[in-house]
């Protein structure tokens, strides 16, 4: 089970075929071990967790969160391989920061982050990064949080200057 576009993760080509970080890993995994996965794509990744939580999926393709939320959800998980950094994107100029695009997912992650700091802009949850990242470009929000991948993937995608990459 996977959210359906959160790209660079995951996330539909114009051939209507899932695509992205989590697919090609899947697939390199299969030939590996020999087991097949077949990707579910979910609309959110709280419908993904649901799947699997109501045994509809065997599999959570990704955990964005820490060991002791994701038990708290009922997941096992498996050793971290990667820590995903998050990073901050801002239109250039921009002096303050009162709303925050993240990722829905990843807001507890954020809030957690910023205990004790005199941050003080307002969170607003997104599906994924690249609905957060329209948000900052039609102006709804001021700043985007995001992981590293997803920052990168859509600053490439995007082709467009006048974005600051901050990392956090």
């Amino acid at each position: 089970a996977t959210q359906k576009e959160n790209p660079p993760f995951t996330l539909t080509g114009d051939d209507g075929v899932l695509g992205g970080v989590l697919p090609a890993y899947y697939a390199r995994l299969s030939q590996l071990s020999g087991f097949t996965f077949k990707m579910q794509p979910y609309a959110t990744f709280e419908d993904a967790m649901q799947a699997v939580q109501n045994n509809e999926a065997d599999v959570l393709a990704v955990y964005h969160n820490n060991i002791f939320d994701a038990r708290s959800h009922g997941f096992s998980t498996t050793n971290a391989f990667a820590t995903l950094n998050m990073t901050e994107l801002t239109r250039k100029g921009t002096q303050t920061i009162r709303t925050i695009a993240v990722p829905s997912r990843d807001i507890n992650i954020v809030k957690s982050k910023r205990q004790g700091s005199s941050l003080s802009a307002e969170l607003k949850g997104y599906d994924s990064a690249a609905t957060g990242f329209e948000a900052l470009k039609n102006g709804s929000v001021d700043a985007l949080v995001c992981e590293m991948p997803a920052a990168t993937w859509i600053l490439n995608n995007a082709r467009i200057s006048g974005y600051n990459l901050v990392a956090r």
